[in-house]
């Protein structure tokens, strides 16, 4: 350690070296986003207000500081184009900025706390980018932070992908709001996409209201669940069990194909009338996203079969 002083040689020296270190860093972002180009695999940081907004419970407790693994590191509340989700500097602008505080960091005078919020296991940066950017160039494994923790209930892991850790944050709100996971424990009710979770809150929401109108009283938010799940979510996961629909998917889960059935009816109606059958609906499916082809006899075929099955206008 040493002591800043921007007139003595070794100050100069450190300068330089800390610059050469920032361009190394540069390039290694540059690299790092072509990758990502490629393969697909995103490589910027998680944006804190999409997770946090997706919360539905929030802790509010004291402010710790502590030691926290950078690789827990993935997100930030500011500046998702600024840095790669390994921290290397993504703008040259930052430079100045970058090398500034790489000095402080090897001098006597040193760098404050970050200051992050935690939500699960991870962490999004308030404050202190550039401090996280250059321990990792350092090859440190861990940095000081104030940390705020928000939600430790929620499962995030450092691995998660970005799609994962809002599909995980949504999960844990449907679950807190409806008790599903409780209510109805053998049910398996997975999601895989951001936003499909809001949309099954939302089925249950207005079915909830509709109860209200036929039954002319009060419905509970538990028993709207229930009856949710007995006689709109089982009815058409029948059919997808009896047709076998999930062969024919193997990147989908029962849920998934709910949705879009529902999502659909209009649809569907254009297609085939007000009278609606089972099998039409599985097989419109199949036609347009299935992995499995047909030959035209077995199309055929089914058209007629389709007016051998039940109707479900009413569903």
């Amino acid at each position: 350690m040493y002591k800043l002083d921007n007139q003595d040689e070794g100050y100069k020296i450190v300068t330089s070296l800390a610059e050469q270190e920032f361009n190394r860093a540069r390039r290694a972002a540059d690299w790092q986003l072509a990758l990502g180009f490629l393969t697909g695999k995103k490589s910027d940081l998680i944006d804190y207000n999409e997770v946090r907004s997706r919360l539905l419970n929030v802790w509010n407790v004291p402010i710790v500081q502590k030691d926290i693994p950078i690789k827990s590191i993935v997100g930030t509340v500011s500046r998702n184009n600024d840095f790669t989700r390994t921290f290397f500097p993504r703008m040259e602008h930052d430079k100045s900025r970058w090398i500034r505080v790489k000095v402080a960091n090897e001098s006597q005078e040193g760098v404050p706390p970050i200051d992050v919020y935690q939500i699960g296991d991870v962490y999004f940066v308030l404050d202190g980018h550039h401090r996280i950017s250059v321990m990792k160039s350092i090859g440190a494994e861990t940095i000081t932070a104030n940390v705020h923790v928000i939600n430790r209930d929620v499962p995030l892991q450092p691995t998660d992908s970005p799609d994962e850790i809002i599909v995980k944050t949504e999960r844990d709100a449907f679950f807190q709001y409806t008790h599903a996971d409780k209510l109805l424990p053998d049910a398996n009710l997975e999601l895989k996409l951001p936003g499909q979770y809001p949309q099954l809150l939302e089925h249950i929401v207005v079915h909830r209201y509709f109860m209200g109108l036929d039954f002319q009283r009060d419905i509970s938010a538990d028993e709207s669940v229930c009856h949710w799940y007995d006689t709109v979510y089982m009815p058409v996961i029948r059919i997808v069990r009896s047709r076998d629909m999930l062969r024919g998917f193997p990147d989908k889960t029962e849920t998934e194909l709910y949705l879009w059935i529902e999502n659909h009816k209009a649809e569907l109606q254009e297609a085939f009338g007000d009278d609606i059958r089972t099998t039409a609906v599985a097989w419109k499916i199949e036609d347009r996203y299935a992995i499995r082809k047909r030959s035209l006899w077995n199309r055929i075929w089914r058209r007629i079969c389709i007016w051998l099955t039940p109707n479900l206008s009413e569903w």
